[in-house]
């Protein structure tokens, strides 16, 4: 046997003989502190830390607390969902581990370590098991403005109306145009528009009749009570009201994609838009 191969396996022997040392010494430690139960879950959260499920089941099968936690206060759920072992989180999931327990240094749950580390079948398994959590990884990435980390998750899960509204309002506050849009693409509603309150001198200079170019006509009349606007097509009895969002833009109370804006030049209208369900007619003053 050359001497280069002596020398790596004497090295890799040595280096089982430590390995071997450091665990019983881990045992010891474990059994030392806390009997045999101790020194089991001692050894049950480092099978799971490696992703060892079949000493893991062993373990949990010969009676060991499923939810024993170390200095940190993790437990084998936490260590295997750090490391992605989705076999382990799934035994130790069937034994009864508690997935929204966090550990006592960072505060982070078992579905928080998962996401930290971009661990998508186990974050599958925990949404299985019922596990909390989502709507603050959710709201993380909305305050963070982080787009694509957004997308990963609502792929992985749709939360509830209200926290998908709550997200878009949070996009909205801070001009995010791209997210709040992927946030309605996945149903969330946007908050209705803010009335204003216009004075009768700027509602008297929308009055009057528009025109496009096929002849269609557009009659605007100003209700100054309720400070809002009636649309009246010709021959129609019934007018629409608009109410002002912004000061050249009014929405329509029946229906936020019906609305109205106007283009003002000089202090003088000169023409408007009618837009309804996406179609819109252009339309000049007469």
């Amino acid at each position: 046997m050359r001497l280069g191969t002596i020398r790596e396996h004497m090295k890799t022997k040595t280096d089982f003989m430590l390995a071997t040392i450091a665990l019983a010494f881990t045992l010891v430690v474990g059994m030392g502190l806390g009997g045999v139960q101790g020194g089991n879950a001692v050894a049950l959260r480092a099978a799971a830390s490696r992703g060892e499920v079949e000493v893991v089941r062993s373990l949990l099968e010969g009676g060991t607390s499923v939810d024993e936690v170390n200095e940190y206060g993790a437990t084998a759920l936490i260590l295997a969902c750090m490391r992605g072992h989705a076999d382990v989180v799934r035994v130790l999931l069937e034994a009864g581990a508690d997935p929204d327990l966090a550990d006592g240094f960072y505060r982070l749950k078992p579905l928080e370590w998962a996401a930290e580390n971009a661990h998508e079948d186990v974050i599958s398994l925990l949404f299985g098991s019922g596990a909390g959590g989502f709507d603050q990884l959710l709201s993380n990435a909305v305050d963070a403005g982080d787009t694509d980390k957004v997308a990963e998750l609502l792929e992985m899960h749709i939360p509830s109306s209200e926290v998908l509204s709550m997200a878009l309002q949070r996009a909205i506050e801070t001009g995010n145009r791209s997210l709040g849009e992927l946030l309605m693409s996945f149903g969330a509603v946007p908050p209705p528009p803010e009335i204003l309150s216009l004075n009768t001198e700027i509602l008297r200079r929308y009055e009057g009749v528009y025109i496009d170019e096929v002849g269609f006509e557009l009659e605007i009349r100003a209700d100054y009570d309720t400070g809002a606007l009636l649309a009246r097509p010709t021959g129609m009895r019934n007018s629409l009201r608009f109410l002002p969002v912004e000061e050249v833009t009014f929405i329509s109370e029946q229906s936020d994609t019906i609305f109205i804006r106007f283009t003002v030049r000089d202090s003088r209208v000169v023409s408007m838009s009618f837009t309804q369900s996406g179609d819109t007619r252009r339309m000049t003053k007469r």
